[in-house]
């Protein structure tokens, strides 16, 4: 777990865009836990529990980013086609260790060092 938990720290501090892709991850991870509300109670329960989730985030996010909704609109629509095209399931589409792998040298140059 910690070792997961590492692999995406890495990837949303290095990533260049980190808005999008920081918004992706959270919803990909409010995307889990509806699984486990439609288990729990049922599919209406699931989504509406959804729905009120990215509404809050969106009231308390769109004050400080007026791009807020095209931002989360686009995330969904990625997670989306990642799901269609049965891409990795996470918030990269991607294997996790192979973005890491190439996000080495983004770490080793913001510490002064080289991966070579």
């Amino acid at each position: 777990m910690a070792f997961e938990a590492a692999q995406r720290l890495i990837i949303l501090a290095t990533d260049d865009d980190y808005e999008r892709v920081g918004t992706r991850a959270w919803l990909y991870y409010l995307r889990k836990d509806m699984r486990v509300v439609h288990f729990a109670r049922d599919a209406d329960a699931a989504r509406e529990w959804y729905k009120r989730g990215m509404q809050e985030m969106l009231h308390i996010w769109s004050v400080h980013n007026p791009t807020a909704e095209v931002v989360f609109r686009e995330a969904n629509e990625q997670l989306d086609a990642f799901q269609k095209r049965g891409k990795a399931d996470n918030f990269m589409g991607e294997e996790l260790g192979q973005v890491v792998a190439e996000r080495y040298s983004k770490l080793a140059i913001g510490s002064g060092r080289s991966v070579a």
